[in-house]
């Protein structure tokens, strides 16, 4: 099967994808065959779109352990109701407390770190897996953190991989 794969010209291939996704709805579940594609993602998000994303368990992340040094996501409702300069005033607290506790506890100094504190992790999952997060972490209801590191990794995830990826349909 892979020779036959290797044998076919691009335009052949291309074929193959377009029959396999072109009329996959918004709801439909893409064919196993793409869990042999896999990707690996460099994502860095607040708490609270960490734990929408770790909720997703047809992949692996490594996440790094919490701290301030990312800086932290200020939430547009903190934003529309006015209390920035609040919560900055919060955010330094927390800072000065972990920068005070981490040069000889640094385990116990993360329980200084915020929600709003960004974290990085690195994650690798197949391309079926891909389709799944892309279409619930970038539509309307998710996170509203989550959907711009998702749609940052559906940007990259299209640039690598363009035919795999044009028959996927976002929820917005």
């Amino acid at each position: 099967m892979v020779q036959h794969v290797r044998s076919m010209s691009d335009d052949g291939r291309h074929a193959v994808i377009d029959e396999s996704l072109s009329r996959l709805g918004s709801h439909d579940t893409p064919v196993r065959e793409l869990e042999s594609v896999y990707y690996t993602f460099e994502l860095t998000m607040d708490y609270g779109a960490y734990r929408e994303f770790k909720r997703h368990r047809m992949q692996s992340y490594m996440p790094q352990p919490a701290g301030i040094g990312l800086g932290y996501l200020t939430p547009p409702l903190v934003a529309d109701a006015g209390l920035e300069a609040i919560f900055d005033e919060a955010m330094k607290v927390s800072q000065k407390g972990f920068d005070a506790i981490a040069v000889e506890m640094p385990a116990v100094a993360q329980y200084l770190v915020t929600h709003a504190h960004r974290r990085r992790a690195i994650t690798t999952m197949n391309l079926r897996e891909c389709y799944h997060l892309f279409k619930l972490r970038t539509q309307p209801t998710a996170h509203f953190s989550i959907r711009q590191v998702m749609g940052q990794a559906v940007e990259q995830a299209r640039q690598v991989h363009p035919a795999l990826f044009k028959h996927l349909r976002l929820r917005e």
